[in-house]
């Protein structure tokens, strides 16, 4: 029994995925290295030793769409309740920078022999790169919407420098165009 636990040990820390296992109470007991970096630690064993409650509020957390995600509906809490979780897309803020992180996560109870749930374990994906790609893609598929639809640049300039600003997260923006003597003429601020 000793030699599969040191060589499941092994196999947990090789996964790229982060991993964690949550007891009945939701404290965390177990991460691999993966789970210590996503979440900003730098060892395991400092994630294990920081209470739950303060991991946490280094994080704002989103659904895909940028919206606050209730944390009673979270992945791992609807486990350690026995509730089924199917894949989550969830979206992380570090509060104290900013970075912004997507995780697909999965969790499963695991249940004692009275049927209790023991333990859930959770594997966060990262798809920052495929969620920024689809964001820039709709962005860019707004934009062309747009264009094709005005009357003239200028009148879709205001709604075309919105899209951008969704798309791309930017609060400020403006528009500029240049006339056929090369000056350049406001267009749209944001």
């Amino acid at each position: 029994m000793r030699e599969n636990a040191k060589q499941f040990q092994v196999i947990l820390r090789s996964i790229a995925d982060a991993i964690t296992l949550q007891d009945a109470t939701g404290q965390l007991i177990y991460a691999n290295e993966a789970a210590a970096r996503t979440i900003g630690y730098p060892s395991v064993q400092s994630l294990l030793q920081t209470p739950l409650a303060d991991v946490m509020r280094r994080f704002e957390i989103m659904d895909g769409a940028g919206q606050p995600f209730p944390l009673a509906r979270l992945p791992g809490r609807l486990a350690l309740q026995g509730e089924p979780s199917p894949e989550t897309i969830l979206r992380f803020r570090v509060v104290d920078t900013g970075e912004e992180r997507w995780s697909a996560v999965k969790t499963t109870p695991i249940f004692d022999e009275r049927g209790e749930v023991r333990f859930a374990v959770s594997i966060f994906q990262d798809v920052t790169v495929r969620q920024q790609a689809e964001r820039r893609l709709a962005m860019q598929l707004a934009v062309t919407r747009l264009l094709a639809e005005a009357a003239t640049f200028d009148a879709a300039a205001p709604r075309i420098l919105e899209a951008i600003g969704q798309g791309l997260g930017w609060e400020w923006g403006a528009v500029w165009r240049m006339d056929r003597h090369a000056g350049l003429l406001h267009c749209a601020e944001v």
